[in-house]
């Protein structure tokens, strides 16, 4: 997003706070706020028209590319490859207007607008640059199914585990401590699961623990360990409404 005053930013907060509250007008403002970054959304979508440079665009095409099939192309390769899945991407909603997509995109900023929780400082301006391809990639694969947008779910899932630690609370290295462990901090996301489950997320994705050491930590055997990650996948699955 373009670099803006703090005073921008408080405003941006403030309409957040203002539209948890009900208000309509704050709503509207905060579509405002964000009309030439929804755009690009709406020209990727509708037209496949690709920015390199932007951040939550790439992001969100990379999406819709397996892990692999990035990692088998150079670096001077990969804008060719983006460029040519977002043409898939335009491709995949073409049946749908230019308004339904528009809609999608604005009820993607509302809804991060009400989970919003970080109240201590004026950061939502930096939670939509960093989330906001997440949260729409879960609402357009709710529109279609489709190969290409079916291609990285698993992927998907781990980023989602690891972007809770990164991203969504603004890259907070002490994030994923005991309030995060029993449920009373961390993204809506993550409700459906239990403690052991987001102790199991925080060994094996943040601190990078082997399901061998995991289970020799907690008692269990490796099996347990592994059964329980494949539970959690499945889990946020239905809670992303993805299969």
């Amino acid at each position: 997003m373009p670099e803006c005053k703090l005073e921008d930013y408080k405003r941006i907060y403030n309409y957040v706070l203002d539209y948890q509250n009900g208000s309509t007008y704050a709503a509207q403002e905060l579509i405002e706020c964000f009309k030439n970054f929804l755009l690009n959304y709406l020209n990727l979508i509708m037209y496949g028209a690709y920015k390199p440079k932007d951040y939550s665009i790439n992001k969100f095409i990379r999406l819709y590319i397996k892990v692999q099939e990035l990692k088998e192309v150079n670096r001077e390769e990969v804008n060719l490859k983006l460029e040519n899945v977002s043409k898939k991407i335009k491709n995949m909603f073409s049946k749908y207007n230019e308004s339904e997509i528009q809609n999608e995109l604005i009820a993607a900023l509302l809804i991060m607008a009400k989970k919003y929780r970080d109240y201590d400082k004026p950061s939502f301006h930096n939670y939509v640059y960093k989330c906001f391809h997440y949260e729409i990639y879960r609402r357009l694969s709710s529109l279609v199914k489709d190969t290409i947008s079916r291609s990285n779910n698993s992927e998907y899932l781990d980023s989602i585990l690891v972007y809770d630690n990164s991203i969504s609370f603004f890259e907070d290295n002490e994030l994923l401590d005991d309030n995060w462990i029993e449920g009373r901090t961390g993204n809506e996301i993550f409700k459906c699961l239990n403690s052991f489950e987001r102790s199991i997320i925080k060994e094996h994705y943040i601190n990078k623990s082997t399901d061998a050491d995991i289970a020799n930590k907690y008692g269990v055997c490796r099996a347990t360990i592994n059964r329980a990650r494949l539970k959690v996948k499945k889990k946020l699955a239905n809670e992303l409404r993805i299969k």
